[in-house]
C-alpha cells in the first residue's frame, strides 16, 4: 500500500511540475532540495513560468544555487508564501521576480552561525540587498549577530521582501 501511495504522490507532484508549480513545504535540504533544483532547471530549459508555493522552515546551502538560477532566469518566477519563509525559504522566495504572501505568513533571517557552517553572511547580505528595498548595511548586521530575526508581512512589504499581501483582507 505504501508503494501505491508513493507512486500516486509522485504522479501528482510531476503533474504540478509540468504546470510550472513547485511546492516547497518542508526543509529545503537533501533530496527535496535536489528535486527542486532539477524542477527549476527543467522548467527553465522549457522556458516556462515558475510558481513556488512556499511554506519552508529552512534548508541547506542548495537554496543558494536555486536562488542564483532563479535570479538570472529570463522567464517569470513567482513565490507565494503560504506559511513560513525562514532562512533558506526566505532566500528562495526573494530570488523570484514576483513575491506575494498570505496575511499570516511569517519570515525569518539569520546568519551562518545558525546554518550548516561556512560563512554565507556576506553573500546573503549582498543578495538580499540587490533583491529588496533594504541596503546591504541593513541586512549584514541581521546576518552577523547569530540570532534569528522573525518578521511578519508588514515588515516584509516595507523591506521589499514581498510585493503584495493577498487573501484574507491583507
Amino acid at each position: 500500500m505504501q508503494r501505491i501511495w508513493e507512486a500516486a504522490s509522485a504522479d501528482i507532484w510531476l503533474e504540478h511540475a509540468n504546470a510550472g508549480r513547485i511546492y516547497v513545504h518542508n526543509h529545503l535540504q537533501t533530496y527535496l532540495a535536489l528535486a527542486v533544483t532539477w524542477q527549476v532547471e527543467w522548467l527553465m530549459l522549457k522556458g516556462q513560468d515558475i510558481q513556488f508555493l512556499v511554506d519552508c522552515p529552512g534548508g541547506d546551502g542548495t537554496c543558494v544555487k536555486i536562488a542564483k538560477l532563479l535570479s538570472t532566469y529570463a522567464g517569470r518566477s513567482t513565490a507565494h508564501v503560504t506559511g513560513v519563509a525562514w532562512s533558506a525559504g526566505l532566500i528562495l522566495a526573494v530570488a523570484c521576480d514576483r513575491r506575494t504572501a498570505l496575511p499570516d505568513a511569517n519570515f525569518m533571517v539569520h546568519g551562518s552561525t545558525l546554518k550548516d557552517g561556512g560563512d554565507e553572511d556576506e553573500e546573503d547580505a549582498v543578495f538580499l540587498a540587490a533583491r529588496t528595498n533594504k541596503p546591504y548595511d541593513f541586512w549584514k548586521p541581521l546576518l552577523s549577530d547569530g540570532k534569528e530575526h522573525k518578521f511578519g508581512v508588514e515588515e516584509a512589504l516595507e523591506w521589499g521582501v514581498i510585493h503584495e499581501v493577498i487573501g484574507g483582507g491583507g
